[in-house]
């Protein structure tokens, strides 16, 4: 969600986002960015035993979803085997850019014809409906 001048635009906060997802669909990511992906989650995985309440809330929380309670370290596990082709694959399942949606709250005649430049269909509603 940002805030623009003369409006305000709730999903991506540019295109860029949109260009993001349409490459991860593309191409893998490389090395160095699952690496740097894979170290960022990893070294807050300590947080998880900051303390002891943050322990019993984590132990509550798996008990109500059924989770195992080593939950956890399957988890570590699985983000440590991670490879930049199941990235991709799991992009391929799950990110769709041509069904986003973004919500615009601004004035039509300003929005609309670049709105329609950049994502093409748009959708013109009236505050007055």
């Amino acid at each position: 969600m940002s805030v623009h001048p003369r409006g305000f635009v709730a999903g991506f906060n540019s295109s860029a986002n949109l260009f993001v997802m349409q490459d991860i669909r593309k191409e893998a990511p490389s090395q160095k960015v699952l690496d740097t992906a894979k170290a960022q989650t990893l070294n807050s995985f300590v947080f998880n035993f900051a303390s002891t309440n943050t322990q019993l809330q984590r132990i509550l929380i798996y008990s109500l979803l059924g989770l195992p309670q080593d939950y956890l370290f399957q988890y570590k596990t699985g983000i440590e085997q991670v490879t930049s082709e199941d990235v991709r694959n799991a992009a391929l399942r799950h990110l769709h850019p041509e069904q986003q949606i973004v919500v615009v709250a601004a004035d039509r005649d300003s929005f609309e014809a670049p709105l329609k430049q950049r994502f093409g269909k748009v959708e013109s509603l009236s505050i007055d409906n």
